[in-house]
């Protein structure tokens, strides 16, 4: 069977390096204000759903500026641009995974603290 004619592959468009820029700054600036939101009502209320919340977003956030940071070293050679840089995707996302995982043992073990003092103040309640 012939391979297909060369008019029937066509490569996908690939926006503009600009776009990608534009599209992950606006992504930065939405998250940036819906974390701020959450950890202000996290704290207004007391909630340890919110501040879980707002703890991932911020991850979120995080990875968005390595995704910037990579965008902009991607293509880049120089002297400068050693083979560690060219990892930095790799890294970064590894220091947030990090940094989530010790926000969320913070917030479990703020959990365990609320139901054992929910528990001792319900247990005082029914002494009286």
């Amino acid at each position: 069977m012939p391979p297909p004619p060369d008019s029937v592959l066509v490569e996908p468009k690939h926006p503009a390096k600009g776009s990608h820029l534009i599209y992950l700054l606006m992504l930065l600036i939405t998250n940036l204000a819906y974390f701020l939101s959450s950890l202000v009502m996290s704290h207004r209320t007391r909630s340890l759903t919110l501040r879980m919340d707002s703890n991932y977003v911020l991850f979120v956030v995080g990875s968005l500026v390595v995704s910037l940071i990579d965008l902009k070293l991607r293509n880049a050679r120089s002297v400068k641009n050693t083979f560690g840089w060219a990892r930095i995707e790799f890294l970064g996302n590894l220091f947030n995974a990090t940094f989530l995982a010790s926000l969320s043992f913070s917030s479990a073990v703020d959990a365990v603290q609320q139901v054992i003092h929910l528990s001792a103040h319900d247990s005082d309640g029914m002494q009286e």
